[in-house]
């Protein structure tokens, strides 16, 4: 899972995970212990993408894991749906930028409505 280390104590669980981008690609919320909570920490991120600062998102994604979740496989979880979300926001944004930005084609604007849609 890209895990560098993870720390447990009785009062608080810290997970952290891999910054490595190559590592970031192969994660999924389907290879993780429990992915309704990887799913979770998914929502988190886009959720957040709304109110925080885009450098703080991920950092942002994690504490709010870390305060809804002590038992160190839903951590681990939920802060990867953290981080395969920043993988996603790069793709998308650059699959909005391929998109030829000085046409106001049909076909530009549905594929741009497509992108979105998802998100």
């Amino acid at each position: 899972l890209g895990i560098v280390n993870g720390e447990y104590n009785s009062t608080t669980a810290s997970v952290t995970l891999s910054k490595d981008t190559d590592n970031q690609q192969s994660l999924s919320c389907e290879k993780t212990p429990v992915p309704s909570v990887c799913e979770t920490g998914s929502r988190m991120y886009r959720i957040l993408s709304y109110d925080v600062q885009p450098a703080d998102i991920l950092d942002e994604c994690r504490a709010a894991c870390n305060e809804s979740y002590t038992a160190h496989t839903d951590l681990t979880s939920c802060e990867t749906g953290c981080t395969t979300q920043v993988d996603a926001v790069n793709t998308r944004q650059k699959q909005l930028s391929e998109l030829d930005s000085g046409s106001d084609s049909f076909r530009n604007q549905v594929q741009m409505q497509q992108m979105l849609s998802h998100w």
